[in-house]
């Protein structure tokens, strides 16, 4: 516990178990000091600490017992691994002497090897043998976790080693050891050839998942392309760029990326292939990025091998500070960028009036009015989608200015993610804003029990069920299966809606201790309804809005 502390982790979320006794014995000793958090499900604890770590851009830690907690937790790890973020997670296993062993049950749960289950998607595991050996096993794990690029990592400690008295060696020895390595970076000859090439091109285009991660990051990109009044493309892994910025040209990738004769790509995966399949063959891509540092071949989550002119190693933040000292030294940047300015001028304006009338028409509740209703409700309050996929209409629509103003996705594609991230997202909030968090119905019957730990937190937050009564993208894929088959695209609904019978997911919220509200299913009952929760938000409380919204593919 006190390496925590001094490590600057003074959050854990956790689900108990024997294997873990002496570990949350000690949390419960050190009481004030730091926030436990004790989740229902090991999916949930680890999906907290997930949106934690990109809330605050540093790692909680995670208490899972045994062979089976980490087992229950491995999808939610993977898709912290996938989303690069990092976090500390502690096990329990054993006893490994096989005479203090009870009958059976320590027997099932004790393994030769733990870390295996997860060594393929975490950045390193160890098992320290002796309590001598704990500090520098967690300095490791805490280095190699928070080093760009970032990812989750597991200690493991057998019940023996959790009882055993610590000495003055073990408590002293390695306490200096709290300093994160520094990030890759761009050399200053990379930086003035990406500058040169910057200021000269006719229309470069920046395109980022990552480079939002942190506010020197943010502040950069912004920076730069104000700078070459150059458009830039947000692909979501981080929110990277002002969602109302004229330079903004997320979701209008067709206007600028096949016209570009520059793409600068900065830390980018284009989850959703929004982009890079759109880049002509001729056109020049530097590609900037460290991911290829924690490349592995159990899983392909290293995705589609770019097509780039040059390849750097560099951590996001970096690379645009040191091209931006570079790049205004080039003469010709003013004359260039005002050209381009003149070639985009009022294209994306156009676009986000156009979106706001295409809503403006519509009369039932879908995720483009789901967004504008929030839109309206929030729009006198600091806020932070902490969770929530609206297939881009809250990016469309609301305007989000602020660093880390929205926390993302899963990174895994793993279902169950967000109701853990609402919690972690929530307790991650430092500013003051409030959370807000817009789940699917079928993510929270993964892990309905998350609603118990934000009402034994008391988390002032709101709640936006997005219930389409299906699963969505499996029911898109089964009618487009159907149809290329020439059969009936009814048979997609087999195991794909929530119909029969229609679950009372504000039943559900209150069972568990939520103020609760819904089923919504009258774009006119919408606004007040979320504004009557918004004033329990207010008040301190945690409030969910159960909205029915069109099964729309």
């Amino acid at each position: 516990m006190s390496l925590l502390l001094e490590a600057g982790i003074d959050t854990i979320t956790f689900n108990p178990g024997f294997s873990v006794k002496g570990i949350t014995d000690s949390l419960a000793h050190f009481g004030s000091e730091f926030r436990a958090i004790m989740c229902p499900q090991e999916g949930v604890a680890v999906a907290a600490a997930h949106a934690y770590a990109k809330a605050t851009g540093k790692p909680m830690a995670v208490i899972l017992h045994n062979i089976v907690g980490l087992q229950n937790g491995t999808m939610a790890i993977f898709d912290a691994w996938c989303d690069r973020v990092p976090m500390i997670v502690l096990g329990g296993t054993g006893p490994l002497s096989k005479e203090d062993r009870r009958p059976w049950i320590d027997w099932i749960h004790s393994a030769h090897d733990q870390g295996a289950q997860i060594r393929e998607y975490t950045k390193w595991d160890d098992q320290p043998l002796d309590v001598e050996s704990v500090p520098e096993s967690f300095w490791r794990a805490w280095q190699t976790s928070v080093a760009v690029p970032q990812g989750p990592v597991y200690v493991c400690f057998d019940t023996s080693v959790q009882d055993a008295p610590i000495g003055s060696s073990a408590s002293t020895h390695w306490r200096k050891l709290n300093n994160a390595p520094t990030s890759p970076a761009l050399s200053r000859e990379h930086a003035q050839s990406v500058a040169s090439r910057l200021a000269s091109a006719t229309l470069p285009v920046i395109v980022t998942d990552f480079a939002g991660e942190t506010l020197e990051g943010f502040n950069s990109i912004r920076e730069l392309s104000e700078l070459l009044e150059c458009p830039v493309v947000d692909c979501g892994a981080r929110f990277n760029f002002p969602t109302n910025h004229r330079l903004n040209f997320s979701y209008l990738e067709e206007k600028v990326v096949p016209q570009a004769d520059l793409i600068l790509a900065i830390d980018v995966e284009d989850r959703d292939g929004r982009v890079l399949p759109h880049i002509r063959p001729e056109t020049e891509v530097i590609w900037i990025s460290p991911a290829h540092l924690r490349i592995r071949s159990w899983s392909q989550d290293y995705l589609k091998l770019p097509r780039a002119s040059e390849q750097i190693t560099s951590a996001a933040a970096p690379a645009l500070k040191a091209i931006l000292q570079e790049i205004v030294h080039f003469p010709d940047v003013a004359e260039q960028s005002g050209r381009r300015r003149a070639q985009i001028e009022g294209v994306v304006d156009q676009a986000r009036a156009q979106w706001r009338q295409d809503v403006s028409t519509q009369t039932g509740i879908s995720l483009a009015t789901l967004a504008a209703t929030m839109k309206t409700v929030l729009s006198e309050l600091d806020w932070t989608l902490v969770t929530g996929s609206m297939y881009g209409w809250d990016k469309k629509l609301i305007d989000m200015t602020k660093h880390r103003a929205h926390l993302g996705g899963e990174g895994g594609g793993g279902c169950g993610y967000m109701p853990g991230a609402a919690i972690g997202g929530a307790i991650g909030l430092s500013d003051g804003s409030v959370p807000v968090a817009v789940i699917s119905d079928g993510d929270l019957l993964f892990c309905p029990s998350a609603l118990w730990t934000i009402a034994n937190q008391n988390l002032p937050m709101l709640i936006i069920m997005d219930n389409n009564r299906a699963y969505k993208n499996t029911l898109a894929h089964g009618q487009r299966v159907a149809t290329r088959r020439g059969r009936a695209e009814a048979n997609a609904l087999l195991g794909n809606v929530f119909t029969d019978p229609k679950i009372d997911f504000a039943a559900m919220a209150r069972s568990y201790g939520l103020e609760a509200f819904g089923p919504i299913e009258r774009l006119e009952d919408l606004e007040s309804t979320l504004r009557k929760a918004m004033d329990i938000v207010r008040s301190g409380r945690p409030a969910l809005v159960d909205v029915v919204t069109e099964l729309v593919i």
